[in-house]
């Protein structure tokens, strides 16, 4: 399984950011290296989905089994 880590420092407030990762439908938007992604139910933690990275296959992915704004944040 591979994993991938990335952070940035912005002035954007944690409200603006949480807006833009919540809506998965605008992922492909903002996120130049995805492809294509789907959530098969609602954004909430335990749901899944799959995401097509640009020259990548498709492959699913669980949601966090902690709440999401914590795991976008950095948050415990």
């Amino acid at each position: 399984m591979w994993s991938f880590e990335h952070a940035v420092e912005t002035t954007a407030s944690p409200a603006a950011i949480w807006k833009l990762y919540s809506d998965v439908a605008t992922w492909t938007v903002w996120d130049s290296g995805i492809s294509a992604i789907e959530l098969d139910g609602p954004f909430a933690v335990g749901s899944t989905g799959t995401i097509t990275p640009h020259g990548a296959g498709r492959c699913s992915f669980p949601h966090p089994q902690r709440h999401p704004r914590q795991r976008v944040f950095g948050r415990d």
